[in-house]
């Protein structure tokens, strides 16, 4: 049984692979059908204009746009709205560009390959001592 804090209002509650306590979960999902019928209703406003007028938190609206739950409604939206956390470009949803998430992929490919090389290398250093030292001590003690 895992007890957490809910995050937003402070409370105590089962976990259950939700981050927020189920009333808190009833607020967020209210907020985000309030947003989405506001951008549906109000298309080319902006993030400002629509937290404003909502009483939505800007910073919320900025979570359901990253986690894609928004990715519609943010094409009516004047503007971009989110930038690649990496390199300022504009992007729809989430933290970074694809190019960057390729980058970043590729240079953790790179690195695991290195890794797994110099363990290999290692592994095979030791079993080259091994031999030698055996064969060491056989001609010691003739």
């Amino acid at each position: 049984m895992d007890v957490r804090n809910c995050p937003r209002c402070g409370s105590i509650f089962l976990y259950c692979g939700l981050r927020l306590c189920e009333n808190c979960r009833k607020i967020e999902e209210e907020e985000f059908e309030k947003v989405k019928a506001y951008l549906q209703k109000n298309p080319g406003t902006t993030v400002e204009k629509v937290a404003e007028d909502t009483g939505v938190s800007l910073q919320q609206i900025m979570s359901f746009i990253r986690n894609g739950r928004l990715s519609e409604e943010t094409k009516n939206f004047s503007g971009d709205v989110l930038f690649c956390e990496r390199c300022q470009k504009p992007i729809s949803e989430g933290k970074m560009c694809l190019e960057c998430q390729r980058e970043l992929t590729q240079t953790f490919l790179k690195t695991q390959t290195k890794i797994r090389e110099q363990k290999a290398q290692k592994e095979t250093d030791k079993t080259k001592e091994a031999k030698v030292r055996f064969l060491n001590k056989a001609r010691d003690n003739k």
